[in-house]
């Protein structure tokens, strides 16, 4: 059985694509001392999990990179169903989400 990653990971190469992971965005954000990965630090350090709202500003920034132009494979995300609106854009009226620019 393959894990997620090299599912991914053969696909992107397939397409031509590149595969962006969750994990790897918040690890590079973290390491790199970021804006964005000083906020999802605080939230790992305590043991929590990181919100939707900053996993999905982590996920528009990362998607603004030059390599993602192209295309690109979402590994990871979305994980939950406003991560999910977020990126589709629909949601119930009662629950306003934005959608990516």
């Amino acid at each position: 059985m393959l894990k997620q990653g090299t599912q991914s990971k053969k696909i992107s190469e397939e397409l031509g694509i590149v595969a962006i992971s969750t994990g790897d965005i918040f690890r590079e954000n973290i390491k790199g001392g970021t804006a964005l990965g000083q906020e999802a630090q605080r939230y790992v350090e305590a043991g929590n999990l990181v919100p939707d709202s900053l996993t999905n500003r982590l996920v528009e920034d990362r998607l603004a990179w030059e390599d993602a132009a192209d295309g690109f494979l979402l590994d990871g995300y979305p994980a939950t169903s406003l991560r999910s609106k977020r990126s589709t854009g629909s949601s119930p009226a009662s629950e306003p989400v934005s959608t990516w620019s």
